[in-house]
């Protein structure tokens, strides 16, 4: 057959085909499951640099108390995410509710519900105006980034209000004693945790909704002509995301009793979605895998502290790693319309 042969050139492109294809299942394959892979080398990691340290009881529920709000928050940010909104407000919401329920039941000392009760309308306002915006055509991390900017500035009027030194000091009972609430030995905070990523699965998983979110997130438009209501499952899970950050925030606050702007460790939520392959643009991702993204990062925050990293490298450390997540969603929108 000679070389140049029509049959031996569609033989060479078949080939080329079969590599390619092999190619982009092995890369496929790495996204799919490099996340568990890096979880257990990090795990591997600390154990082998610091096995006294790390592998203790004491370090393993230290990662999980780190995780528990913000876990819980990233479990109501996985829905939202795929959906296709990015909310950019979760620090600053969470500050502002913290402070608002401080202020409320540390220093006007009003009864415990009734300073839950106003933060938990806040925060649905909080939600309503997000909404509003996207309503209006104004993309979702332009509108959430505006909010959360408009929450920080509230957050700072409430402590020049209340002439307090940068942050509202929360000694009242029983503010403490339910933020550090345990069952059986186990704070209450890690299985609601676990709950919450259990009722996120059902709603995305085995309910109309869930179908409608991932219709939302995948195809906007295709949804529309599908009878799907955007404005109004933007409104809800935005909603929602906006509460639960912010009984994320005032939980965080009991534990540290103290509230404050900006609630350290809740603005996390999209590097960890990100890692855990949910997309940008929504339409895919799976909230299982949102908790492995969470553990990574909690892992690797309390891996720092007990190799005692300067604080300088580990910003570089969590920078990096947000730059690699933004990465990964790229490869994989690359993948997908191929």
């Amino acid at each position: 057959m000679a070389p140049g042969s029509p049959i031996r050139r569609v033989g060479a492109q078949f080939a080329g085909s079969d590599g390619r294809n092999r190619r982009k299942r092995i890369v496929q394959f790495l996204l799919d499951n490099g996340l568990f892979i890096a979880f257990a080398l990090e795990l591997i990691l600390f154990a082998v640099a610091a096995p006294d340290l790390f592998i203790r009881s004491r370090t393993m529920e230290a990662i999980l108390r780190l995780s528990g709000p913000a876990g819980i928050v990233l479990a109501s940010y996985t829905i939202t995410l795929i959906s296709g909104q990015i909310d950019l407000s979760t620090a600053q919401v969470g500050g502002m509710a913290s402070l608002m329920f401080a202020a409320v039941f540390q220093l006007l000392e009003w009864p415990l519900g009734v300073a839950l009760a106003l933060t938990v309308v806040l925060t649905i306002a909080v939600g309503l105006l997000s909404s509003y915006l996207i309503k209006q055509g104004i993309p979702s991390f332009v509108s959430t980034l505006a909010v959360g900017v408009v929450c920080g500035g509230v957050g700072f009027l409430i402590i020049d209000l209340t002439d307090q030194p940068g942050m509202i000091r929360l000694v009242r009972p029983p503010l403490r004693d339910i933020a550090n609430f345990e069952i059986i030995g186990v704070p209450f905070v890690i299985p609601m945790m676990f709950v919450a990523y259990a009722v996120g699965w059902v709603v995305l998983n085995q309910t109309r909704f869930g179908a409608h979110i991932y219709a939302m997130g995948g195809n906007p438009a295709a949804a529309a002509l599908n009878g799907i209501n955007a404005v109004r499952i933007a409104r809800i899970v935005l909603v929602v995301n906006a509460v639960i950050t912010g009984m994320a925030g005032i939980l965080i606050a009991g534990r540290q009793l103290a509230a404050q702007p900006g609630v350290e460790g809740l603005g996390q939520s999209l590097t960890a979605a990100l890692f855990a392959g949910v997309a940008l643009s929504g339409g895919s991702g799976k909230i299982e895998r949102t908790l492995i993204g969470l553990l990574f990062l909690s892992t690797l925050t309390i891996g720092l502290g007990i190799l005692n990293v300067a604080a300088p490298v580990r910003q570089l450390i969590f920078g990096s790693a947000f730059v690699f997540a933004i990465l990964l969603d790229s490869i994989r929108q690359q993948l997908a319309t191929r």
